[in-house]
């Protein structure tokens, strides 16, 4: 299938949405932020918030739970989160990777590809809907959506109790933005679920989120994606990113859903992160 610009599909949310689904909201203005260095200072900071309030609240630490939250806030919340990176993928010194673009490659390299329908897409974080001037259909979710195009929902309660929707799911730098490991376990579930047999799931991370973790390595994302019923992969490294593209199994290779992944020291060492997805056996709808 050829991508091309010309042919605009406005991005539609299939069927019943959870609460705030459907929403849209237009790009605020102007950016506060004077260079990709403020605006990567601020991302860091904010990632950093979210892991510890996330780990204060399992050990039942209300108190510093509530501060990191504060703290959050201080720096202008999600909102603000989110103008930092519309400001860093739109400055061409942080422009090296764009993940649309990565994604609309693959697609359009895959000769099998039916041409008589639009290939249906997911992208999960999605700051700026990329795919509208392009043959593909696609749905672009995020948190706290600031351009126009983009759908409020969470993956994990996305289109409750449906399967096998998309042609490819998009997870670029949203499942290590998650401050919970149960929760991205929970993240992966839902994309497998929701991915066609034959359909392609496309998960970035920090390289060190695979390359210097504690609890987390190469072989063990291929296992957990195995295990939710992804056959072939593919994985390309940068010197920031690792890039996977997992192949969903046919029809009847369900992999074993059921299997448990704990935390588990991959390995040892004082300067290592504490990156870690904990898959639980469930299919990734927020039941609890």
């Amino acid at each position: 299938m050829k991508i091309r610009p010309g042919v605009r599909r406005i991005a539609k949310a299939p069927g019943k949405q959870a609460d705030g689904a459907g929403k849209r909201r237009k790009q605020t203005g102007g950016s506060k932020f004077k260079s990709t260095t403020e605006s990567q200072r601020l991302i860091s900071r904010y990632h950093t918030l979210l892991k510890l309030e996330a780990a204060a609240q399992k050990e039942n630490r209300p108190e510093d739970a509530e501060k990191y939250a504060l703290e959050r806030e201080a720096l202008g919340g999600i909102d603000s989160y989110q103008k930092a990176s519309i400001f860093g993928e739109s400055t061409q010194q942080n422009g090296e990777f764009s993940s649309s673009a990565w994604v609309l490659k693959d697609i359009e390299s895959r000769t099998e590809q039916r041409t008589d329908t639009p290939l249906r897409l997911l992208d999960v974080g999605c700051v700026v809907d990329h795919y509208a001037t392009t043959p593909v259909s696609a749905d672009c979710i995020d948190l706290n959506p600031q351009a126009d195009g983009i759908i409020k929902a969470d993956l994990i309660e996305y289109l409750p109790g449906a399967r096998a929707v998309y042609d490819a799911v998009v997870l670029s730098l949203c499942v290590n933005f998650e401050g919970d490991a149960q929760k991205r376990g929970r993240m992966l579930a839902k994309a497998a679920t929701l991915t066609r047999p034959g359909g392609r799931i496309y998960l970035v991370l920090p390289l060190a989120c695979v390359s210097n973790s504690r609890y987390m390595k190469h072989g063990r994302i291929v296992a957990m994606m195995k295990a939710l019923g992804c056959g072939d992969h593919s994985v390309t490294k940068t010197s920031k990113l690792a890039m996977y593209i997992f192949t969903m199994g046919e029809e009847g290779c369900s992999g074993d859903p059921t299997r448990v992944f704990p935390r588990k020291l991959c390995r040892g060492g004082a300067q290592r992160n504490n990156f870690c997805i904990i898959l639980d056996g469930g299919e990734g709808d927020d039941n609890g």
